[in-house]
């Protein structure tokens, strides 16, 4: 008689895993590129790049009700009831969850940056990594990106080498100065242009995106506005402005203008 008992233990572990599954329309299949193309690579690599183990299945009836392919992270076959499952649409593919919720640590990258820990809609502990840190003493920002060595041309033609944002960072770096752009200047930000700025910003240290952040129920206008503050140093700065006594930014002060809501499904 054959010991299944390593198809039950795999079968145990497959059903205790938390993961998100993935739906791309009229695709019988995915590999790195289909990934990229799609928007989801970076759900399913180490910050090097390296994809991660993950599965795939070609499925006659989606979310959507047509045929196409789901992918999930883990070595198991992603199962997929549509009718059962709760479901979101993104502009390129479908995600959902597959059984329970997945929390921060199933979604936990290969990669830790200092920042602030804040509870979520999900009422778990979420790192926002610190891109700006607060000098007190100087009265502003300075970057807390990794940097590394670069070459720099001198003005006579020399090189020399200096210290700058590492270039895997530079992108949060721009974030930071829009976001600090909208403090100072008391803008109206549409919701998703701060949703699109609270994945970036979530998407450091998890394996999620604002599809995934919809299906978890993780920020509401309140804290769509702190998580922002937070990469900016904000509880340094609200400190040092009520020991001075003076007027400084509020977070408060930016306004989320509500937007059409996207397309969701399930029970």
């Amino acid at each position: 008689m054959k010991d299944r008992t390593g198809d039950i233990q795999k079968n145990e572990r497959a059903a205790s895993m938390r993961r998100f599954l993935y739906f791309l329309p009229g695709v019988p299949g995915a590999n790195k590129q289909m990934l990229q193309d799609r928007g989801l690579l970076n759900r399913f690599t180490t910050h090097g790049g390296t994809l991660i183990e993950h599965a795939v299945t070609q499925v006659l009836s989606g979310p959507d009700g047509g045929g196409g392919c789901i992918v999930a992270a883990g070595g198991y076959p992603p199962v997929c009831e549509p009718g059962k499952q709760l479901w979101m649409q993104g502009e390129k593919f479908w995600a959902g969850v597959e059984t329970l919720a997945p929390g921060p640590d199933d979604l936990i990258r290969d990669i830790v940056m200092a920042g602030y820990e804040i509870v979520l809609g999900d009422n778990n502990l979420w790192r926002v990594p610190l891109i700006r840190r607060w000098d007190v003493d100087q009265g502003g920002h300075v970057s807390a990106l990794p940097k590394s060595v670069r070459n720099v041309v001198g003005a006579d033609g020399s090189n020399m080498g200096a210290l700058a944002i590492n270039p895997n960072y530079v992108h949060l770096d721009k974030i930071a100065d829009r976001v600090w752009l909208n403090f100072i200047e008391n803008r109206t930000v549409p919701m998703g242009e701060a949703l699109a700025i609270c994945a970036a910003l979530l998407g450091v240290g998890y394996r999620l995106g604002a599809e995934e952040i919809g299906l978890l129920g993780l920020v509401d206008e309140e804290l769509m506005v702190k998580l922002a503050g937070l990469c900016l140093d904000a509880p340094v700065i609200e400190a040092q402005v009520a020991k001075r006594s003076y007027e400084g930014l509020q977070a408060s002060d930016i306004v989320i203008e509500d937007e059409e809501s996207p397309s969701v499904s399930g029970t």
